[in-house]
Formats: C-alpha cells, sequence, structure tokens
C-alpha cells in the first residue's frame, strides 16, 4: 500500500511556531487565571471551627511578612501594616486556645 503526500499549503516548521507562540501566550494567561481563583478561594472562605489558625500555620505567615518587610528600604506599606495586625491578632487568639487548652491538661 502506498501513500501519497497532500500538499495542504502548511509547513511543519510553520506549523510548530505557531504553537510555539500560542503556548507562550496562553501559558501564563493561565497560570494568572489559576492564582487568581486560587486567591479567591482562600480569602473569600472564612475558616470554620475544624479549621483554625494552627501555630504553625502562624509562623508561616509570620515569616512571609517578615521577609517581604525586610527586604524593603522603606517605611511598609498600609496594606502590609495591616496585614501584620491581622497577624498578630491571629496569635493571641491561637495563644488563647493554647492556655485554655493547657489547663485543661492535669498536672503530672
Amino acid at each position: 500500500m502506498t501513500t501519497a503526500a497532500v500538499d495542504t499549503g502548511f509547513s511543519t516548521e510553520s506549523g510548530s511556531k505557531r504553537a510555539e507562540r500560542v503556548r507562550l501566550f496562553a501559558q501564563p494567561i493561565a497560570v494568572l487565571v489559576i492564582v487568581a481563583v486560587t486567591l479567591v478561594a482562600v480569602f473569600s472562605s472564612g475558616l470554620n471551627a475544624t479549621e483554625k489558625e494552627t501555630l504553625n500555620g502562624l509562623t508561616h505567615s509570620l515569616l512571609s511578612l517578615m521577609n517581604i518587610l525586610q527586604s524593603a528600604d522603606v517605611a511598609p506599606p498600609d496594606h502590609l501594616a495591616a496585614a501584620a495586625a491581622d497577624r498578630m491578632r491571629a496569635l493571641d487568639e491561637v495563644l488563647g486556645r493554647w492556655r485554655e487548652f493547657r489547663g485543661t491538661v492535669p498536672a503530672p
């Protein structure tokens, strides 16, 4: 059985270049959409009783804020100061729960 070559007027090279251009255009847009959807989901969902802040989560968020604040040579913008204040309020809440829990544990 023999196959005949069909000339479509398109070369493989031009098709691969076109596909690469489409990929280079679409990939960053897809990443931005995924990040935006993730951020909206994270910030719009409230923490319920089973998803309360933890010391580990607070440690990571406070370390991230500290790194951002230390990397700049200027006063922190208002939104970073507000984020730090929010994390400190969350820390007070977590430490309050820890003190409450520690009070319920019998002494050895």
